[in-house]
């Protein structure tokens, strides 16, 4: 978003005020490929339909979109904003479900967990419900709701439930919710956010949950790490395409592999099904490749992805990078070092905030001074690196998460 932003000043500089706000629409409007483009309702209706919001999102992001709906509904009765003072999330049907809302197989078992992280089945509370009753039966669980009917998000959940609180009242609320999103932020009339490189755009988002939603990778697969003093340790697939490893839920097999090997490893490569295969295997057959083939070598698309989305004003390290995409930062200078595809490289930097004494550009003729740069763009303060605009790995993995 830090190139696009700029890109529409530079553009619409000179645009007289009253035709500035149609202009840039216009502009968002024609942006056509998977980095840039702006997508369609139907798209993000689709996709907030089934997401694990709870487990997907930041809890800082996935409050603020369920502020956002309390604000919509306010807007309808002329109240207040919500306060913005970091109100707990609540799972409506628990977490830990399991005791207190019991379903009648695995089957129905199955369909449930995929449902506990959904947006319908989250809301806002003014105050924590205590574990006994969060996690404890309906009837319990609505009385407490009922305490926090200060929030229109809980009131209407209540008033327009007609039955229990089950899979279908999860779905149901969704769309509502769904609704109320798509309404706080419009789209132009007509606008479908179509891409010109849907085939790199599924690429870019591609997790174990993807594998096992399409049937390639089945729930409850044990997986082994490569040879290695760590090969007795395992990670379980879990249903929603999380990895349990040692008692640990992690949602990247890359931090799944971090976690048993003590240092950066990329996952997918790391990890081993109980057929031989690699995790990077099932994952090509997911995309239409043929695993056959072979890798050329590093995936490197999650940093292509990461380096066109670091925003102006801000830098990041090799250290940092490597850990996001799942490698070292040698390996990694050396690449972006020779790369067409990498842009803003002048935003990467070594760990003391300074730039690389070898840094170069991947086009030989470009003589621009990324120090100069950067003290421009505000992410230098007197000649030196701002702290305050430090991106950490955990920053640049939301880059491509949100």
């Amino acid at each position: 978003m830090g190139r696009i932003v700029a890109d529409v000043i530079r553009v619409h500089d000179r645009t007289p005020v009253d035709e500035l706000a149609a202009r840039v629409e216009a502009y968002l409007s024609r942006l056509n490929v998977t980095s840039t483009y702006w997508p369609g309702d139907a798209e993000i209706r689709k996709a907030l339909r089934i997401e694990q919001v709870f487990r997907r999102f930041k809890k800082a992001r996935t409050r603020m979109l369920l502020e956002a709906i309390e604000d919509r509904y306010r807007a309808g009765t002329n109240q207040p904003q919500v306060p913005r003072r970091g109100y707990p999330i609540e799972h409506v049907l628990p977490q830990k479900w399991t005791g207190n809302w019991p379903v009648a197989d695995a089957a129905a078992e199955e369909i449930r967990a995929k449902h506990v992280h959904r947006l319908g089945n989250l809301t806002l509370l003014t105050t924590s419900l205590n574990s006994k009753v969060s996690n404890g039966p309906w009837a319990t669980k609505r009385t407490g709701l009922l305490a926090h009917d200060t929030l229109l998000l809980n009131s209407r959940l209540l008033s327009e439930l007609d039955a229990a609180w089950d899979e279908a009242a999860i779905t149901a609320r969704a769309e509502g919710l769904i609704d109320a999103l798509l309404a706080t932020w419009p789209v132009p009339a007509g606008h479908e956010g179509v891409v010109v490189d849907p085939h790199e755009k599924s690429a870019g988002w591609i997790q174990v949950k993807h594998l096992v939603d399409a049937g390639v990778i089945a729930p409850d697969t044990v997986l082994t790490p490569r040879p290695g003093s760590w090969e007795s340790r395992t990670a379980i697939v879990r249903v929603d395409g999380l990895l349990d490893v040692d008692g640990k839920t992690f949602v990247s097999p890359s931090g799944a592999g971090r976690h048993v090997k003590g240092s950066i490893t990329n996952g997918w490569s790391f990890w081993r099904l109980p057929d031989g295969r690699k995790l990077a295997d099932v994952r090509a057959i997911y995309t239409g490749e043929d695993p056959a083939k072979g890798a050329p070598g590093f995936d490197w698309t999650s940093l292509h992805t990461i380096l066109e989305a670091l925003p102006v004003g801000h830098w990041t390290t090799y250290g940092s990078l490597a850990d996001a995409v799942g490698t070292a930062p040698v390996p990694l200078g050396t690449h972006v070092a020779g790369c067409k595809q990498c842009t803003n490289a002048h935003r990467i930097l070594r760990s003391d905030g300074t730039v690389a004494p070898n840094f170069a550009w991947s086009d030989s003729g470009d003589q621009r001074d990324p120090a100069e740069m950067l003290q421009a763009e505000g992410a230098f303060v007197n000649a030196r690196a701002d702290p305050a605009r430090e991106l950490t790995s955990d920053d640049l993995q939301a880059l491509i998460e949100q």
